[in-house]
């Protein structure tokens, strides 16, 4: 088992060396299959905790680990701060984060592999075995949506239904979900991108106003005799349209701010659906 925590990470954050160094497998295919099925044992053996984010408490998405061991949703820690970018400091532990590992493949499947586990672990209690036949349900009803047996899934009840395996209907479900996870946060970053370039117009905008207010204050000084009143009249124009130039600036970026916090509560309603009892996974339409 390999640590994932340094000194003074909370609690404990381990996982079968295998799972994070898949280079260093064995070449002998006898050996690797042993490995394979010592990391699912492992894997079925590490608390749920391990791989949960410290900010919605369901299991990561995109897993994040900081150097602390603190872990998290991408997703989580980035809206968590106020830039909305990987934060300089853990949310939880105030620690540096500038070191961690991202979208580091071999965890995220370690991730994968213990969301099947819990649904394996689910499907083998007593409330998921068929009335009729007492045997654990094992198929999903792509028809009528329910959960039968083998032999119901065989029985003349079902002929001529599709069928698969509920652990390939939740996967398949979950696929749906995470690709239009994904296509909602390019859309969010694609949405925050244009509302940085636009506050930054903002203040661009504010400070050309304020310098070309003071040249023509210096050209005006210079003029004898001086003409105050015109030199009056032309600012007053000028803040005029700028005033109106500007108002409209801001109701643009009003409006890319909500359209953000739009596209925000639509992907963390996707979140806390990834996170739902796989019941209610293999029943919900993605588009």
């Amino acid at each position: 088992m390999v640590s994932l925590c340094i000194p003074g990470c909370p609690g404990t954050h381990s996982v079968d060396q295998a799972g994070l160094e898949l280079r260093n497998l064995p070449a002998s295919a006898s050996q690797a299959l042993g490995l394979k099925v010592k990391m699912e044992s492992d894997i079925l053996q590490t608390p749920q905790e391990t791989f949960s984010c410290f900010i919605c408490q369901g299991i990561c998405l995109d897993l994040v680990l900081l150097r602390c061991g603190h872990t998290f949703c991408k997703a989580c820690l980035i809206l968590s701060s106020e830039n909305l970018s990987i934060p300089d400091l853990c949310p939880i532990c105030r620690q540096s984060s500038h070191r961690m590992f991202i979208d580091n493949i071999s965890m995220r499947n370690l991730v994968s592999a213990v969301r099947e586990n819990r649904l394996m672990k689910c499907l083998s209690s007593e409330e998921h075995k068929c009335e009729t036949h007492k045997e654990r349900e094992t198929k999903f009803c792509g028809e009528s949506s329910a959960l039968p047996c083998q032999l119901c899934s065989d029985s003349q009840d079902h002929r001529g239904h599709t069928h698969c395996t509920i652990g390939d209907r939740v996967s398949m479900q979950m696929l749906k979900l995470e690709k239009q996870m994904a296509s909602l946060w390019e859309k969010f970053q694609a949405q925050d991108k244009c509302l940085q370039a636009e506050r930054r117009t903002i203040i661009e905008w504010s400070y050309y106003v304020t310098l070309r207010g003071e040249m023509i204050r210096t050209v005006y000084s210079q003029l004898y005799p001086p003409l105050d009143e015109e030199e009056n009249q032309y600012m007053a124009c000028m803040k005029n349209q700028s005033s109106t130039i500007l108002e409209e600036l801001r109701k643009s970026e009003a409006m890319m701010v909500h359209k953000r916090s739009q596209l925000i509560e639509m992907y963390q309603e996707l979140m806390a659906m990834s996170q739902k009892p796989y019941e209610v996974l293999l029943l919900q339409g993605f588009g």
